[in-house]
């Protein structure tokens, strides 16, 4: 079976509202606004030494660790059984694009956007699966 799989590397934003001194006197908001897409250094700031992890819209659950030199390894899971590959990853403008060793693996470019305590990964390719809810967990538990 092919996988198609993305590099779900994410960056730390911070994401500040402005407030009033008479709440009161502002009705709430009932916009739903976008989150801003981040920049590649926020990427590159978030990702390199840690593992991004989500499942993504094809339903795999991805793992993969962003090695500091530009190396990744990764995995993808889905009804019990597990892929694995390799590669490399770089940040190019403000997206993250990943190479796979891997052949069904495509390579992708994705932007990233701050989501409640996750991120929004989506990528530049229709043809490769975003994620819709990632987290960045610290350093590489899954030791990928």
């Amino acid at each position: 079976m092919k996988a198609y799989f993305v590099f779900a590397s994410l960056a730390a934003a911070v994401l500040t509202t402005g407030c009033t001194t008479a709440p009161e006197a502002t009705p709430p908001s009932t916009s739903t606004a976008v989150p801003a897409t981040l920049t590649g250094e926020e990427i590159r700031t978030l990702v390199a030494g840690n593992t991004v992890e989500g499942l993504n819209t094809d339903g795999y659950y991805f793992k993969g660790y962003n090695n500091p030199d530009g190396r990744i390894s990764a995995t993808a899971e889905k009804g019990g059984k597990v892929y694995t590959s390799s590669g490399t990853w770089e940040i190019r403008g403000n997206t993250a694009c990943a190479k796979w060793s891997n052949p069904d693996w495509q390579a992708a470019c994705a932007t990233y956007a701050k989501s409640g305590e996750g991120y929004v990964v989506q990528t530049t390719s229709r043809s490769v699966p975003s994620i819709p809810a990632a987290k960045v967990v610290a350093g590489n538990p899954y030791n990928l």
